[in-house]
């Protein structure tokens, strides 16, 4: 089993996100998620890291143009 957090650690680990980071949520038709996440396991990556490469792909794909 995991070790656990004590509420200090856990407090503080939300204090972080809260402060660097940006939360967002998206609708999928069903089975999209999964597609997905079986995509980024093979490329090693996790959904959230597959996610952002596949965006910042895009956008710098349309950059060159």
């Amino acid at each position: 089993m995991g070790a656990q957090y004590t509420s200090a650690q856990r407090a503080a680990s939300e204090k972080y996100m809260e402060k660097h980071t940006d939360r967002m949520t998206l609708r999928l038709p069903k089975g999209v998620k999964d597609e997905w996440t079986h995509a980024a396991q093979a490329a090693s990556m996790s959904l959230t890291q597959y996610i952002i490469a596949a965006v910042e792909a895009q956008i710098n794909k349309k950059a060159e143009l």
